[in-house]
């Protein structure tokens, strides 16, 4: 049995261009109104979140066809296959090839991307692999304790990585939402030169775990510790969640904003 709740919203954006998986169900919609709460009597599943670009239809489109995808192969193969790196490479490298053929060059997806964060649950072996393209994230609250198991393809990682921007200055930096990988057409060229890689996380799971995946929306305007903050409450008083959408709102919702919180 594992624990699941989610919400979307589209912020004070005109177009809702985040996507979310919840084990084999996909939503994209403009707001949830409220938070839904689902038990998933499975021991294995997989969880996403996918943020697209490229203004107008393009981003909708991109991230919730990544996502259809994602939920076709997991359905067809990965969720029968052991929990292996190689195994989710080459679907996504599949899927990649997808948007390629499918977005034309001269159509208007053909600039369009999506991020994509996601983490598979596998309670018989009691591990967890999580991975990610773009900056969409997966975090782990353990023992009072938030981790971030993904790993930011952004230029901001690469300023950071490089010394020249702390880590805490991060959400303040007015180039944050550039993104150097992802899927789609607008990163054909990173692809096709393996000019970046999928980050990839395996863990062993414990009682208690909590996952947390959440889109830019969320974590670009939340520091770390609040984040921290607002799950350790969730996870003892099953109210943090909906205080951290209000304060959300609160900063002005600048962006699509969807989380997927975990329990196993």
């Amino acid at each position: 049995m594992i624990l699941c709740k989610y919400f979307m919203d589209k912020g004070s954006r005109n177009y809702q261009e985040d996507t979310i998986v919840v084990d084999e169900k996909i939503f994209q919609e403009e707001y949830f109104g409220k938070i839904k709460v689902e038990i998933i009597n499975k021991n294995k599943a997989l969880f996403a979140v996918l943020d697209g670009m490229g203004g107008g239809e393009a981003g909708d489109f991109i991230s919730y066809f990544v996502a259809k995808n994602l939920v076709k192969i997991w359905k067809e193969a990965l969720k029968d296959r052991p929990l292996e790196e190689k195994y989710y490479i080459e679907a996504l490298k599949f899927i990649q090839s997808l948007t390629e053929r499918i977005f034309f060059e001269g159509n208007f997806l053909e600039y369009s991307g999506t991020t994509l964060a996601a983490v598979v649950i596998d309670k018989n072996i009691k591990e967890a692999l999580s991975f990610n393209v773009g900056d969409s994230r997966v975090y782990l609250l353990r023992k009072n304790k938030l981790k971030l198991l993904t790993k930011d393809h952004s230029l901001v990682q690469k300023l950071i990585d490089a010394g020249l921007l702390k880590e805490e200055e991060r959400i303040y930096h007015p180039q944050k939402h550039i993104i150097t990988f992802g899927l789609g057409p607008a990163f054909k060229d990173v692809w096709l030169e393996k000019k970046e890689k999928i980050y990839f996380n395996k863990i062993k799971l414990k009682d208690k775990d909590v996952f947390f995946l959440s889109t830019d929306g969320i974590h670009d305007y939340l520091e770390h510790k609040k984040l921290e903050k607002f799950l350790m409450i969730e996870k003892e008083k099953e109210s943090g969640l909906v205080e951290l959408i209000k304060e959300i709102f609160k900063i002005g919702a600048p962006d699509n904003f969807s989380f997927i919180y975990v329990q196993v």
